[in-house]
């Protein structure tokens, strides 16, 4: 799990990421680490000749109004700016994501990315960062059709499962 671990200003924080699994799966995982705001986590399993596959679950914040000052966006604001960076959270998730994607693909990791975006995923900035790594969506890969909406009132994909080249599919759906 991972979550905000910079600030408690309320006895209930919003944000944070969780990967679990079960049985076989929790026998083969070999390290697992967060993102010190609660972005992203993720596992590592080896493979055959030592390869190495990396499973991630992120989430991307919604911006909000400076008056939500529970938000997760608002922490994350509140966090950068504590630290000299006034951008916005969602510019530094892209680039920080970008830069994690780009060392995990120099080492010859395998990624499986599922992501709460909160962007559209079919031509929105991070889709192009995704797309950047050529990683594809395997929803849409393997159905021919987009993900749905997951947002109550949404009608573009925002969530998805994306995956680096060398990751076999061998089912998915919505």
């Amino acid at each position: 799990t991972a979550h905000n671990k910079n600030e408690a200003i309320t006895r209930a924080q919003e944000g944070g990421t969780a990967l679990i699994m079960f049985d076989r799966m929790a026998t083969l995982a070999m390290n697992s680490n967060s993102d010190p705001l609660g972005r992203w986590c993720w596992t590592t399993f080896e493979g055959k000749n030592n390869s190495v596959t990396r499973l991630m679950v992120a989430y991307n914040s919604c911006k909000s109004k400076n008056t939500r000052l529970k938000t997760v966006y608002s922490q994350q604001c509140r966090y950068y700016r504590s630290i000299g960076d006034s951008r916005c959270p969602r510019v530094i998730f892209r680039e920080d994501l970008d830069r994690i994607l780009t060392k995990w693909k120099t080492n010859g990791d395998k990624i499986i990315l599922f992501i709460d975006a909160n962007d559209n995923l079919a031509k929105g900035k991070i889709y192009k960062t995704l797309k950047k790594h050529k990683m594809r969506d395997l929803v849409k890969a393997y159905t021919g059709q987009p993900g749905p909406p997951t947002f109550h009132s949404g009608s573009i994909q925002i969530d998805g499962c994306f995956v680096t080249k060398d990751i076999d599919c061998h089912h998915a759906e919505f």
